[in-house]
């Protein structure tokens, strides 16, 4: 049985051990600042059952967390009481910090229940997908209707995910994107890398406009406007990751994509949409400083420099 109590006290010493899990997020108008605050952690607790738990993952991964007002994370406990078990689901936005944190935590939380050690996904959002895939049909096809305008995947590769905020209770404060976009094969890469030096940026730089681009492209078109978006990166060489008879090619493209927009774009548009930018700079040899100027042929000046501070302008990839 649960000890609540017992798990409170958990919880808390964890927020305590661990700044990260005491931020929020402070804006302002050059740059974003990351602060402690001294709301708790919170913990559900609420009875289920047990044929419901995919249900029950997915609510809870489809809870918003304001990233203004903190915290990052939140536990809740489902007991299904015909059963006698329970389901103790930490959910955290990778907005407290690497995935590291959540291994710390996971591996915390397993010691106190004594409980048996669980592999760690790298996507670890992806799983109630993994879990639920009889109960979300129609997001599986559409899923494999991305994958079909998509370069072919290796049987070894690492899984890709993609997640579209849909559950009424999202607030569509942020939304987040991950997903394989592309794959470049050998010669392809070669061109990215020669446009990208020839245009004094890094082949990071060059497919984060790319990406910048494609979403706000797609903003533009539905007529919605964003108070900023932010772009995270894992682009390697695939030889880092799947073998190493790859280490000449470009894969496992990953963007975390964060629209603050009241509400979200179509993601699974955006997903072509930047296959094909990416494609086409690599065809048409428009370098870096092109795709720039197709941003700012949709957004205003200030949202142009904005895009510089936030390290596109030198190939960074963690803001925009």
């Amino acid at each position: 049985a649960l000890d609540a109590g017992r798990l409170r006290d958990a919880i808390d010493g964890l927020q305590a051990r661990h700044p990260r899990t005491r931020a929020k997020f402070y804006e302002d108008r050059h740059r974003t600042y990351l602060l402690e605050c001294d709301e708790r952690i919170p913990l559900e607790i609420r009875d289920g059952r047990s044929a419901d738990i995919n249900l029950d993952l997915e609510r809870a991964l489809m809870r918003p967390i304001d990233t203004l007002r903190g915290p990052f994370c939140h536990f809740i406990y489902v007991r299904y009481v015909e059963e006698g078990t329970g389901l103790l689901i930490f959910a955290q936005s990778h907005g407290v910090g690497d995935g590291r944190a959540c291994e710390i935590v996971m591996s915390q939380l397993l010691r106190l229940y004594n409980g048996e050690e669980v592999p760690f996904y790298k996507n670890v959002h992806s799983l109630w997908q993994i879990l639920g895939a009889k109960v979300q049909p129609e997001r599986l096809e559409a899923w494999h209707a991305i994958e079909e305008c998509m370069p072919r995947r290796d049987d070894n590769s690492l899984v890709s995910t993609f997640v579209e905020p849909q559950h009424p209770a999202f607030e569509a404060s942020f939304a987040g994107c991950c997903v394989e976009l592309v794959r470049l094969g050998p010669e392809e890469t070669s061109a990215l890398i020669g446009l990208s030096r020839r245009n004094g940026v890094t082949l990071t730089g060059t497919l984060s406009a790319a990406a910048a681009y494609a979403i706000l492209a797609e903003l533009v078109a539905r007529e919605r406007v964003a108070e900023f978006v932010s772009l995270g990166m894992d682009m390697n060489m695939r030889g880092r990751t799947v073998g190493p008879e790859y280490d000449d090619e470009c894969g496992n493209f990953v963007v975390d994509t964060h629209v603050h927009c009241p509400l979200q774009p179509h993601f699974f548009d955006t997903a072509r949409l930047v296959s094909k930018v990416l494609r086409d700079v690599v065809a048409n040899d428009c370098g870096f400083e092109a795709t720039l100027a197709d941003i700012g042929s949709l957004y205003s000046r200030e949202a142009m420099l904005l895009l510089r501070q936030g390290g596109f302008e030198r190939g960074g990839t963690q803001n925009g």
